[in-house]
């Protein structure tokens, strides 16, 4: 699964109610829902890169700092 699918994907399991973005990575390390290429728990600032990249904030909404959920 890639990143964004699997942070849209916790988020639909919370009920798309806000989160923190080191909880949404928490979440995506426990489910095992994504990797990084080197085998790593997926970083929260990754978290946060994927959130407001270009191509996928459309995705998401910025609720507050450091919260997110989908749009």
């Amino acid at each position: 699964m890639l990143l964004h699918e699997a942070l849209a994907e916790v988020l639909r399991r919370n009920g798309n109610r806000p989160m923190w973005v080191e909880d949404i990575a928490d979440e995506v390390n426990r489910l095992g829902l994504c990797r990084r290429n080197d085998g790593e728990p997926v970083p929260r600032k990754q978290v946060v890169a994927r959130m407001k990249h270009p191509r996928y904030r459309p995705l998401f909404e910025h609720v507050s700092p450091g919260h997110y959920r989908l749009a």
